[in-house]
Parts: structure tokens; C-alpha cells; sequence
């Protein structure tokens, strides 16, 4: 489906990153052959499926690589819902170990989990992640007055 092998290293993805998608979906995003039209796996909440609905309407034949990667997308957004639901009520610092106020732990695993969704959302666009890459390079240049990015 992509031409291009290096994907990962394209969307900022790390080596640790990467061992982990490809240990999950068994070979790196975008080198498997389509596999036809995936169905909805039933373990989607609603966020998980309106993601899911999303991808899979604008590129029906995903690899199995890419549907695998998909699901483990769906499935983080709707954990994402029940860590946001929870964080509600919850206060937003707690006490530290000396007593002192401290941000709420379950802050920083939102953070995380937005971070991880990011990563998979960009390993399935690679060619919008490259282009919105390129728009955000052309500002910075245009600010900085510079030809060539450091």
C-alpha cells in the first residue's frame, strides 16, 4: 500500500516504538498485501468505532498490518474516554510524597496514551503526516527567515 519502507522513521517513531508495532502486528506498517474489507471488531466502544468508521471508509483494503495497528487505534481512543470520564472526578493535584501538591498521575497517562494514538494515527497517514510536515517546515522557514531548517 505505501512506497515508502521507512514509514516509522518518517513519522518520528522510535526504536522502541517501532519494536512494538512490529512485534503487534507481526511486520512493519504498510508491508503486507490487502486483505479486503476488515470488519468492526466488537469490542469498540463508540469513539472506537467512529475512528474505525473513519479509516476504514476512506481505505477499505488495508493490509493486515495496517488493520492491526487500526484496532489497537480504536481500542486506545476508547480508553482514552474511560481515563478522560475518570479524570472528572478526580482532582487535578494530589499530594506528593513530602506532602507537597503534585500533578494527578492519571494526567501524565492521558498524555501518554494522546502521545501513543498520535504516533499510530500518523503510522496509518503517512503521506498527511509528510505533507502537514512540510507545510510546518514552509511557516518556520517564513518566521525564521531561513532556507534550510536546523
Amino acid at each position: 500500500m505505501h512506497s515508502d519502507d521507512n514509514i516509522p522513521a518518517l513519522v518520528g517513531l522510535n526504536t522502541d516504538d517501532q519494536a512494538w508495532i512490529d512485534e503487534l502486528t507481526g511486520s512493519p506498517p504498510g508491508n503486507s498485501e490487502p486483505e479486503g474489507d476488515p470488519s468492526l471488531p466488537d469490542d469498540l466502544g463508540e469513539r472506537g468505532q467512529r475512528l474505525w468508521n473513519a479509516f476504514t471508509e476512506s481505505n477499505p483494503n488495508f493490509g493486515q498490518g495496517e488493520i492491526e495497528l487500526l484496532v489497537e487505534a480504536c481500542r486506545l481512543v476508547d480508553r482514552l474516554t474511560t481515563l478522560e470520564a475518570e479524570l472528572e472526578s478526580l482532582p487535578l493535584t494530589v499530594k506528593g510524597s513530602r506532602g507537597q501538591p503534585v500533578p494527578q498521575p492519571l494526567l501524565s497517562e492521558i498524555r501518554a496514551e494522546r502521545g501513543l494514538l498520535a504516533k499510530l494515527i500518523e503510522a496509518l497517514n503517512p503521506k498527511k503526516s509528510r505533507s502537514e510536515a512540510g507545510r510546518q517546515n514552509a511557516l518556520q522557514r517564513r518566521r525564521t527567515g531561513r532556507r534550510n531548517p536546523a
